[in-house]
């Protein structure tokens, strides 16, 4: 997750958040701070280094004495008891290089901008950009340009100073120049003038709100009176670079370096300028074991004169009112894991709920799904005993002495199954769908064992006609799959036989078969429209009335006299299944003198 998280933190665009705990390195010493508390001021302590320990600068190394260095940052944070071991390391100005740069435009990727800031950089540093630690930050981007403020060192000293710290056992999460954390600690809305003096160099910078219109870091030489000369001249530039662009007279210089505001006024000698300090002294009770110039940590309760808490109270400001710096010089830049981790929490809870609501839901599951299986166990038992009792009948009817028994049921089931096909509705439905000219000779309904039945038809007229009957069955509902199975043309016997040629308008006995589909109860009782013709015959011949003439059939065979004289002997009960079952015989007659289907030729 760590790694994750991480690879989300792109080049030259750092996490906004710092670690609130920071170390300052000098080469006076070490200065820690720490805010062990959201809503309190942060606690700082110094532990000093022997002279020549740290020599910042851009070429030699800058820490001589690396163990000393380790250890120092090592006692320094462990009296301000840190919360983490993240810290934001803030390094000397002279070993850092910081440049404001206008473009017209940057690429979208970060390593093209990368790329054409070194390309940028190349002729304005004295040492190798390839391998330089370089970051950047966006400070104005329009339509007219793009404004970018950029941190630079080399790679050997940037590795220099987090290898100590990482010898001291924290982590370098933030790395920043001592001036350019300082500007976070600017409380005032209004253009300020910065100053930021130390005993190598001096800094001077004018922010205006999020952008910085100046940022200079001028080396100071060794001799007092030099030396004094130049930090007049360099506040005097600054003065007169903060008139320029901004039309106005700078009446307060925010101070932050050694001796103080007032001693720094008193050098300048500008009254004009109302000197005050970028930062207060911290209270006695928040500064534990600071440095003192009688060297007795012990009596300590202020920092040094020669030491400034700028760099590493900016540095732990989240909400300044000036400039915020999102730039970060660190290899392996800070996480904030806070806000991730309360996200967690967020979802670990509604995860809970969800999981305890899963649960109830789960218990109602199992509990119907035993209640199920209770009753489909109770089901199995109950199928089980009927298929054992039809099992038992079964065996009794295979008995010698049931067998006529046995031949007498399955004899009345199929006349029961004879019963249940509706001559009258196969005949209403097939009216509908016969196109004149067509005669159906022959209907011989077949029940597979599952019910379905195949309606058998044999059918005399012409082509064209029969091959419209079979489009009018394909888009009926009642007749599925209608299909041609024989066909045979209709010639006059006779040795002088004229032969025909093949036509649409040629006889011929078509054998087709259909699925069909009988219509229901509830569809019956829409169309209540009685047949003709044949339904109405077929209707007095399974109510057994005699009333009305009966149907003519001009030649019976001998079966069919034999089967009409076999219907005096049964039961009256059964009388009406003989009835259909003679109709269906006289109807299933081929032979061209059968009475036609209603629409045939007359």
């Amino acid at each position: 997750m760590l790694s994750s998280i991480r690879s989300k933190v792109k080049l030259g665009l750092p996490s906004e958040r710092r670690p609130m705990t920071a170390v300052e390195i000098a080469p006076e010493g070490v200065l820690a701070a720490s805010v062990t508390a959201p809503d309190q001021a942060p606690v700082y302590a110094f532990e000093p280094l022997e002279a020549g320990a740290v020599v910042p600068g851009l070429s030699d190394a800058n820490l001589r004495a690396p163990e000393a260095v380790a250890e120092a940052i090592r006692s320094a944070l462990a009296k301000v008891a840190p919360p983490t071991h993240d810290v934001t390391l803030v390094l000397p100005d002279t070993a850092v290089r910081i440049f404001v740069l206008n473009f017209d435009s940057l690429p979208k990727r970060d390593a093209d901008t990368f790329a054409v800031l070194r390309f940028r950089l190349r002729k304005m540093i004295p040492f190798d950009v390839e391998r330089a630690g370089l970051r950047y930050q966006v400070l104005k981007q329009n339509q007219d340009g793009c404004k970018v403020l950029v941190a630079v060192l080399p790679g050997a000293i940037l590795a220099e100073y987090e290898r100590a710290v990482r010898a001291a056992g924290y982590e370098p999460g933030a790395v920043l120049p001592s001036s350019l954390a300082a500007l976070e600690a600017v409380d005032s809305m209004e253009a300020a003038l910065t100053a930021n003096l130390s005993p190598l160099a001096l800094t001077t910078s004018i922010t205006n709100g999020q952008d910085l219109l100046l940022y200079r870091t001028l080396d100071l030489p060794t001799d007092p009176g030099l030396r004094l000369e130049e930090v007049k001249r360099g506040i005097a530039v600054a003065a007169a670079y903060f008139e320029d662009k901004l039309t106005c007279k700078p009446q307060r210089l925010h101070y932050a370096g050694i001796g103080g505001a007032s001693r720094f006024a008193k050098w300048i000698n500008e009254p004009q300028l109302n000197v005050v300090d970028l930062t207060r002294l911290p209270e006695s009770d928040r500064a534990t074991a600071l440095h003192t110039t009688d060297n007795d940590p012990s009596s300590a309760t202020h920092p040094p004169v020669d030491i400034t808490i700028a760099g590493v109270a900016g540095a732990l400001t989240t909400l300044g009112k000036q400039l915020h710096v999102t730039l970060n010089l660190a290899t392996r830049p800070f996480v904030d894991f806070v806000p991730a981790i309360k996200q967690l929490r967020v979802a670990m809870v509604a995860l809970a709920v969800v999981a305890i609501g899963m649960g109830v839901v789960q218990h109602g599951i199992h509990k119907k799904a035993e209640a199920d299986r209770v009753r489909d166990h109770s089901l199995d038992s109950q199928i089980a005993r009927v298929i054992q009792e039809r099992q038992g009948y079964q065996d009794l009817m295979r008995q010698p002495a049931n067998a006529q028994v046995l031949g007498h049921a399955q004899a009345l089931n199929r006349l029961f199954d004879e019963k249940a096909f509706s001559w009258t509705l196969a005949m209403e439905d097939l009216e509908t769908l016969l196109p004149g000219g067509l005669q159906v000779t022959n209907i011989e309904p077949v029940r597979d064992k599952d019910g379905h039945i195949t309606l058998r038809m044999r059918i005399t007229g012409r082509r064209d006609r029969a091959l419209e009957l079979v489009t009018n069955l394909e888009r009926s509902h009642r007749f599925l799959l209608p299909r041609i199975v024989g066909e045979t043309a209709e010639t006059s016997n006779g040795p002088n036989a004229k032969l025909e040629p093949v036509s649409a308008s040629n006889l011929v006995d078509f054998e087709l078969l259909a699925d069909y589909s009988p219509a229901t109860p509830e569809e019956r009782s829409v169309d209540t429209k009685p047949a003709a013709g044949v339904a109405d015959s077929a209707n007095q011949l399974e109510s057994g009335s005699h009333a009305t003439e009966p149907v003519a059939v001009p030649v019976v065979h001998h079966a069919t006299k034999k089967r009409s004289a076999a219907i005096a002997s049964v039961s009256p009960a059964h009388r009406s299944v003989a009835h259909l079952e003679s109709a269906q015989t006289m109807f299933n007659m081929s032979g061209p003198k059968h009475r036609p289907m209603p629409g045939g030729p007359q």
